[in-house]
């Protein structure tokens, strides 16, 4: 299935008077203008040959192509070369515009607009999963120099994004996805180009990854958007101490039955965490408790909602969307946004692969708290440091004891993230008459032996 041209396409030929004076890219009188057009020609040859590179690396089943700058015939034989079993393109004016779209089979792709400016299409996997992708042209920037940066135009497309329900998916890789100019004073670059998809399409899927590519014989970098419901990527599921059973009647009865004062803290908490794990499943009435506190809550949210949105985003409020599921769904983009897709190691180059990117961190901390031999103390000015007074070392040398301990759990904050052992310090605070013995003898034994379970930390 080819299209070489749509009904709502731009003319493919204009009248010559139609033509303006700035749109006359060689002049055939000056040879500056063939010189600069051979430059470009051998650009768009340089950025041909590093989108087939492209596709055979990363075997799209979807491709979309913003103002390639070819058309006609041109463009036909470029999307038969580039191998995809369907096509459709919107019409370039002469060396502008244009938007294609190209795809494999069995993925089925119905067009449900189009426009110069934008491109929509309906995806039907063969899985049965449906959904809409758009290749638009719009304007919204993060710049390199902040005197070219546009707060109304960036203040307009957020506005927009927020009116259509949209997120920005994050990225992967260079900042920038726009440059021009290859010397200091010359020298641009901007945020240009961008993925962004509604909650109900990031539901869809498990991960999501857009990554931006380097920039080959274009102005612009490609985008790389990856999806899937893959979960071979995802460990085990740890354990996670839920708060509410701080306060449930029955849980403290637990903890005293199944705490073992004489075992070490890790025997403990693996075996609570057990317990717990299958108790929360048994027990019908925490069950019964969260069913009704969450009615409750979706009742006052939406009072909540309707009050604020009333007074801001009327329109929003009119599309029926409870807003909570945009919420949560900033709060997974978010989380994606801060995921390390990759990393850059000592040499300068961007690692993708996970364990290359592990072994980067761990390398990079171990280096950083170890003794730095190279460094000559002989060098150092004597008298330059001031002297301890003897109380002073023996209070800062004296042993620790169960109170510090004590004082130190209950200084942390109580709700924040857990430890490896999917405790939060809350746990420890609030049954410290049962588990403090526990954590006090292994955390002495720490500062006794300078040795630690790899589990705990």
């Amino acid at each position: 299935m080819n299209f070489t041209n749509h009904p709502n396409d731009p003319p493919l030929e204009r009248d010559p008077g139609d033509i303006m004076e700035e749109e006359v890219l060689v002049d055939l009188d000056d040879d500056s203008g063939l010189d600069q057009t051979r430059r470009s020609c051998l650009k768009r040859a340089e950025g041909l040959l590093y989108l087939k590179h492209l596709i055979f690396k990363y075997k799209p089943q979807i491709l979309g192509l913003l103002e390639p700058k070819v058309s006609g015939a041109s463009a036909d034989s470029i999307c038969k070369n580039l191998k995809f079993d369907n096509w459709i393109r919107i019409e370039a004016y002469g060396f502008s515009g244009g938007i294609w779209l190209l795809w494999n089979d069995p993925i089925s792709l119905d067009i449900l607009y189009t426009n110069p400016q934008f491109l929509l299409a309906q995806v039907k996997e063969n899985s049965g999963e449906t959904w809409n992708i758009s290749v638009t042209v719009l304007n919204k920037e993060e710049v390199s120099c902040p005197r070219n940066f546009s707060q109304q135009r960036c203040v307009g497309f957020q506005n927009w994004m927020f009116n259509q329900g949209l997120l920005d998916m994050g990225f992967s890789g260079p900042k920038f996805t726009w440059h021009r100019g290859n010397t200091q004073d010359t020298f641009k670059a901007a945020r240009l180009d961008r993925a962004v998809c509604n909650t109900e399409f990031q539901a869809l899927w498990n991960i999501i990854n857009v990554e931006h590519l380097p920039i080959i014989g274009s102005d612009h970098a490609p985008i790389l958007v990856s999806f899937s419901n893959d979960n071979n990527f995802k460990g085990p599921k740890k354990f996670r101490f839920m708060a509410p059973w701080l306060i449930h009647p029955d849980f403290e009865k637990l903890v005293k039955e199944n705490w073992k004062r004489d075992e070490p803290l890790r025997n403990n908490n693996e075996n609570l965490a057990r317990l717990l794990q299958s108790w929360n499943k048994e027990e019908s009435g925490l069950i019964r408790l969260e069913k009704k506190l969450q009615k409750e809550l979706n009742s006052l949210l939406d009072q909540e909602e309707l009050k604020w949105f009333q007074k801001s985003r009327e329109t929003w409020i009119a599309s029926g969307d409870r807003n909570t599921k945009f919420y949560h769904a900033s709060v997974l983009a978010d989380r994606k946004r801060h995921k390390i897709g990759a990393i850059t190691n000592s040499s300068g180059v961007l690692v993708a692969d996970k364990q290359e990117i592990k072994n980067i961190i761990v390398d990079h901390f171990t280096r950083l708290f170890v003794k730095d031999r190279e460094a000559d103390l002989s060098l150092a000015i004597p008298g330059c440091f001031p002297t301890l007074e003897e109380e002073d070392w023996l209070n800062l040398n004296k042993p620790f004891t169960e109170e510090d301990i004590k004082k130190a759990t209950f200084d942390m904050a109580p709700f924040k993230a857990p430890g490896p052992d999917g405790f939060i310090a809350a746990f420890y605070q609030n049954f410290w008459s049962s588990v403090g013995n526990s954590v006090s003898r292994q955390a002495l034994n720490f500062f006794h032996t300078s040795k630690m379970d790899e589990n705990l930390n």
